[in-house]
């Protein structure tokens, strides 16, 4: 693919999807360090730690409500 592709929703989603599982595979399951390696490339000293908590604030979230739905992940 081209870098002009990532505009496309489509692709955009899949491909930060791979990105993320890779980080998350490459770091042992650490939910923290993947995000630091997703949000700002592998063994980067800058990330942004708002971003990662928020996004791990969002994720907590989810799982409180998806176990009150009673929806298996």
């Amino acid at each position: 693919g081209k870098a002009k592709d990532l505009y496309n929703p489509e692709i955009n989603i899949m491909t930060g999807t791979r990105v993320l599982k890779y980080s998350i595979d490459v770091s042992r399951g650490g939910l923290r360090t993947a995000l630091k390696n997703y949000n700002s490339g592998p063994n980067s000293k800058y990330y942004n730690n708002r971003y990662i908590n928020d996004v791990l604030k969002k994720y907590k979230e989810y799982l409180v409500d998806y176990v009150a739905e009673g929806i298996r992940l």
